[in-house]
């Protein structure tokens, strides 16, 4: 199930209802069913990503990336991640903004030969349901390297 249009514009939130769902459960912290964890996944699986080729130059600068990876296959990987079963997603609110982030292994999102020489064991994918939008995808060595701010809830 794809997700799209109704994106933000302008510095107005998004009003797509699976941003405002997000905002909803990190704002109440009620539970969240099996069904909205597949939606919110979905929504960020195809989520646009307005600023990758500048993030990918970082990454690339940084080894994480190897220099033959365009942006559209850094983007893949961004969704392989975000796709990823036993990925861990996580809410909170940063900078007054709702982000969801999905943590999971690098190896089982970025494929050999996209890895650059500085390889990492974690990758992150940050995403704002306030503009709808990714907003980073990243790795690290190690969990304490992501920041996550304290009090922020693991939905899974």
């Amino acid at each position: 199930m794809q997700h799209r249009g109704r994106e933000t514009g302008g510095g107005r939130l998004s009003q797509h209802p699976i941003d405002v769902l997000i905002r909803n459960v990190i704002g109440t912290g009620r539970p969240v069913a099996e069904r909205e964890m597949a939606q919110i996944i979905d929504r960020m699986a195809y989520a646009p990503f307005p600023t990758a080729a500048s993030h990918l130059d970082k990454r690339k600068w940084e080894g994480q990336w190897s220099e033959g990876v365009d942006v559209r296959a850094y983007v893949s990987d961004l969704r392989q991640a975000v796709t990823d079963p036993r990925a861990r997603l996580v809410v909170y609110v940063r900078r007054g903004g709702h982000i969801v982030g999905v943590l999971t292994a690098t190896e089982r999102a970025v494929p050999e030969d996209h890895r650059g020489s500085n390889v990492l064991p974690l990758f992150y994918v940050v995403y704002s349901a306030d503009r709808g939008i990714i907003v980073t995808g990243y790795q690290a060595s190690d969990v304490s390297q992501i920041d996550i701010p304290k009090g922020a809830r693991w939905l899974r």
